[in-house]
């Protein structure tokens, strides 16, 4: 969704790696065990993986499984807040607002088709 994709191609290739396995795990029913979901509203049906690169900054991407027979990757961006873990208020409210065009775009594109 979004710009997530590119956001993802454009990191090192080990962090693409990273999260591309979590996100393959995703795709087959699983989780890894580095995927950790995330709590407040629509943000319960998101998972986040957490990665580093070799500068030792955290890449975090936002997933979602709840449509089911799909993966939607809702968002994948460098943390800059030295707030401790918790995830940037700008960046959960991004996630919200593609969480909900993911949902809408399940609905007019598969729901109805099954």
């Amino acid at each position: 969704m979004g710009s997530a994709y590119e956001d993802l191609v454009a990191l090192p290739e080990d962090v693409q790696d990273e999260i591309g396995y979590a996100l393959d795990l995703a795709q087959h029913g699983k989780k890894a065990g580095y995927a950790k979901p995330m709590h407040g509203g629509d943000l319960r049906y998101v998972m986040e993986i957490v990665a580093h690169d070799d500068h030792n900054r955290e890449i975090r991407a936002q997933y979602t499984t709840k449509f089911h027979g799909v993966v939607y990757v809702l968002d994948v961006f460098v943390k800059k807040s030295k707030s401790g873990s918790e995830t940037p208020k700008r960046d959960e409210d991004r996630t919200r607002q593609r969480y909900r065009q993911a949902k809408e775009y399940y609905e007019e594109n598969y729901r109805t088709k099954r």
